[in-house]
């Protein structure tokens, strides 16, 4: 049985087969207070500042809710509920940036990267510090590449909190095996969970003479994998 709802002449509601569909129109909620209320005038969908709610809402036993193409994109299945694999969420809802270097630093230490490319809004840097926008679970990679022309014992990578508490480290060992410049390269990871607008930096050293640089192919990836708020 079909069914259609129109305002002012123009069709915006149709019932086929059970399923209900918005046509040639846009359901748009009011900015504030509830927009659908069930029968007791308890709030389905409601806005508050932008942010949608949904309430009470159930799923049917079988089917669910769908594209404009018919395709379920939150479905139910044995009290299992399923969200469709090619939702995409918002933009502000993940993010990546990757760091490099312009030029050789010689002094071990805190580094100063070149600006984030990528997501320039949730990924930002003062100084040597790069601040991430958002709160969540993140994954970071470091990745120190050394030369050193004289003989050295060891290099170490660190990823750290802003105010120098290390998260993760690596080391290796320059190998002085001819006369020109020798390499090494340290990488050091780090996935947990960070407040929004917490800040982070990376850092160098080389032991016994200090005499190891990093070069331009040191470089960073930061990835929030989930935003929890």
């Amino acid at each position: 049985m079909a069914g259609k709802i129109k305002l002012d002449g123009t069709q915006f509601l149709e019932k086929v087969n059970n399923e209900f569909k918005i046509t040639n129109s846009e359901l748009k909620l009011k900015s504030t207070g509830n927009t659908i209320v069930d029968s007791s005038g308890n709030a389905v969908v409601s806005e508050s500042g932008g942010n949608v709610t949904l309430g009470n809402v159930r799923l049917p036993s079988t089917g669910g809710i769908k594209d404009s193409s018919g395709n379920n994109v939150l479905s139910e299945s044995g009290g299992v509920v399923t969200l469709a694999n090619d939702i995409i969420d918002g933009n502000s809802s993940y993010g990546f940036c990757r760091l490099g270097l312009s030029s050789t630093q010689t002094t071990p230490g805190d580094i100063t990267f070149n600006d984030p490319v990528g997501d320039t809004t949730n990924f930002t840097r003062s100084g040597v510090n790069i601040t991430l926008g958002l709160s969540g679970i993140y994954f970071i990679l470091f990745s120190a590449s050394y030369v050193s022309n004289d003989p050295e014992r060891a290099v170490e990578a660190l990823i750290m909190l802003s105010n120098g508490t290390a998260l993760s480290t690596a080391l290796d060992q320059v190998a002085y095996l001819e006369s020109t410049s020798s390499y090494a390269n340290a990488t050091c990871s780090y996935v947990g969970h960070f407040n929004a607008n917490d800040a982070i930096k990376f850092g160098f050293d080389s032991f016994q003479n200090d005499t190891a640089d990093i070069v331009t192919a040191t470089h960073a990836n930061i990835v929030l994998l989930r935003r929890t708020a």
